[in-house]
């Protein structure tokens, strides 16, 4: 029991021959507990507590007190509390914290005739992550997500024939709608999937990617969000002939989509790139990434966009930049991935001015799944910095989406079980 201000009682001695005293054992006073953390969101939660002897003192307030810097948080020092009046044993507050990416310690207190009395127990919250409700569609991996507005689209798979896609409402935090037309191609796991002026594209991928002879699809689709109700899939230009992919990786410049990379059916890893035409339908041939691939497990494991370049990250961990205004990569020896590890299947989680990338596994012998995750920000000297956090088990093959400046990731694979639900919110800076 912790407690602050208590006074005893003076006897009068002129008055009584011997004094009554108070029993100051700890029996003497209530005790409270802080029971339990639900969160709610990044950064709201709420806390449950309870008092035990309640009536062997009069408590007139209740309530939870938490901070960042103190790890037995007070009423004096704190950076934030909850009080109210007492009515139950039990009781409960909201609580909103100030900041993400930060611990909290937070502790219940009662308020008696004797002073404050707090919890012996601490809870903590760390304010990096956020874990919904699971992914309704069960397990998932190698699927495919774009945003359009506040929704985002999440469908397709290793584990998934069924072709449904399935709507997630950013501003109600619930996934509220099955796509009433079930995506028009061949089901399919590592396709590729992004969103500009207000629509969504999916195509690419393949089946069987796991033995000798898979097989590659080049085909592509639209989906227009105003007619997801009824039919809302148009095909367009496939990949030209002989540039069927899967794990291919895609980045935005200025509302232009370009993909590339990935094992293709004319290459072990294909190093050409295209972009989408401006009519949202054809296809336009880039420079190739300029590099040999003499390593047959060379990929490219992840691609994002940071003020207006394009970025893409090699298994080996090397960083080539790709300059629209020149139409040319440039390799950037400076920017090489500083996690540990050859992995593959990582993912970035793009911003305007920086991304996130992190996560993967580890292929070369004891299969590890990382955990870890990177901020990318190319004014920062030293471009990389590590994202000091509380987080999800290691994963990889997830599907990810940002939306206002969160990150999004759901399902993926972690220690051979690819039927991973789990729905996270990453509480971006």
């Amino acid at each position: 029991m912790k407690y602050t201000h208590l006074s005893l009682i003076a006897c009068l001695p002129f008055l009584l021959s011997s004094c009554l005293q108070w029993d100051l054992d700890e029996k003497a006073f209530p005790t409270v507990s802080i029971n339990e953390i639900e969160r709610t969101s990044c950064i709201s939660a709420i806390a449950h507590g309870s008092i035990n002897d309640q009536s062997l003192a009069s408590i007139t307030t209740v309530g939870h007190v938490w901070s960042s810097t103190n790890p037995s948080p007070t009423l004096e020092i704190n950076e934030g509390m909850v009080e109210q009046p007492v009515s139950d044993e039990n009781f409960s507050s909201s609580l909103e914290f100030p900041q993400p990416f930060t611990t909290y310690y937070i502790a219940a207190f009662i308020v008696t005739e004797f002073g404050v009395i707090y919890s012996d127990n601490v809870l903590t919250v760390n304010t990096s992550w956020y874990q919904h409700p699971g992914f309704p569609g069960g397990g998932k991996n190698n699927g495919v997500a774009f945003v359009i507005g506040n929704y985002a689209y999440v469908g397709l798979g290793d584990n998934d024939i069924s072709r449904i896609f399935r709507r997630y409402n950013a501003l109600t935090g619930a996934w509220d709608k099955i796509i009433g037309e079930p995506f028009p191609g061949t089901p399919r796991c590592c396709a590729t999937a992004f969103s500009i002026g207000g629509k969504g594209y999916v195509g690419a991928g393949g089946t069987n990617i796991y033995t000798p002879n898979p097989t590659y699809y080049s085909d592509f689709y639209k989906f227009d969000p105003t007619l997801e109700d009824s039919n809302p899939w148009q095909r367009i230009d496939s990949l030209p002939a002989g540039e069927g992919r899967y794990w291919a990786v895609t980045f935005i410049i200025e509302d232009r989509a370009y993909i590339g990379g990935g094992p293709s059916e004319s290459a072990g890893l294909s190093t050409s790139f295209f972009r989408l035409g401006q009519n949202g339908v054809s296809w336009e041939p880039i420079e190739s990434l300029p590099i040999q691939v003499v390593d047959s497990g060379e990929t490219m494991i992840a691609a994002f966009s940071a003020q207006n370049n394009g970025y893409i990250i090699l298994r080996k961990k090397d960083v080539w930049q790709y300059l629209p205004e020149l139409r040319t990569w440039e390799k950037r020896p400076e920017m090489k991935f500083p996690g540990e590890g050859s992995r593959t299947r990582m993912f970035a989680w793009p911003f305007p001015d920086k991304a996130y990338v992190g996560f993967g596994l580890d292929d070369e012998g004891d299969f590890f799944y990382y955990g870890d995750l990177w901020e990318f920000d190319p004014e920062n000297p030293n471009y990389w910095t590590e994202v000091e956090m509380a987080y999800p088990e290691g994963r990889n093959a997830s599907m990810t989406f940002t939306i206002d400046g969160k990150g999004y990731m759901v399902g993926g694979c972690f220690l051979g079980n690819c039927l991973v639900d789990e729905f996270w919110e990453f509480c971006s800076r």
